[in-house]
């Protein structure tokens, strides 16, 4: 099991319980620091973060290298947004790409091409899906799309997604 560094703080106001709005700069590498000096080495990000992805890209330190995931703008094409990411972030290649909006990958399913293409061309190790709804996923498995990763909710409370584990498993997908 991986622990990733979510940054959506990073770039907004975002929490139940936060009353300290985003973290300063300063502080955003102090977390940083932490995560590598605990062995942490995922970070979880998306373009509709605010301002999370600038962030990282000035607070990132150049000789460590995280694996970052991004989850795609819903305002722009899939492409562009992954184009603006890895430079907002000052970085060549991202370890994963989620589409963060099923809808926008129903309405174009091309920009999916766009995707595979910049894996192909390795610039993305992994793709795949930010879902919040079993149907969604029933659809991709349905349809036979080749993804390699998804991000879901789970947890104590929040179990709906369990009984597909051991099909996303034999087709080796990282949840």
């Amino acid at each position: 099991m991986k622990l990733g560094l979510g940054t959506v703080q990073f770039g907004m106001k975002y929490g139940i319980n936060n009353s300290q709005g985003k973290p300063d700069i300063s502080v955003v590498k102090e977390i940083i620091n932490c995560a590598i000096q605990h062995g942490i080495s995922l970070i979880d990000t998306a373009a509709d973060y605010g301002d999370s992805e600038d962030v990282l890209g000035k607070s990132l330190p150049s000789n460590y290298l995280f694996q970052i995931v991004t989850k795609t703008s819903q305002k722009v094409s899939l492409i562009d947004s992954v184009s603006t990411s890895l430079k907002k972030m000052k970085v060549d290649q991202v370890y994963g790409v989620l589409i963060h909006d099923f809808g926008q990958f129903k309405s174009n399913p091309k920009g999916w091409d766009a995707l595979l293409e910049l894996k192909f061309r390795g610039i993305i190790k992994k793709i795949g899906f930010s879902l919040y709804h079993t149907q969604e996923l029933e659809i991709l498995l349905d349809e036979n799309i080749n993804f390699d990763i998804i991000q879901i909710p789970y947890n104590v409370f929040d179990q709906r997604f369990e009984p597909y584990f051991s099909a996303l498993k034999k087709a080796d997908v990282e949840v």
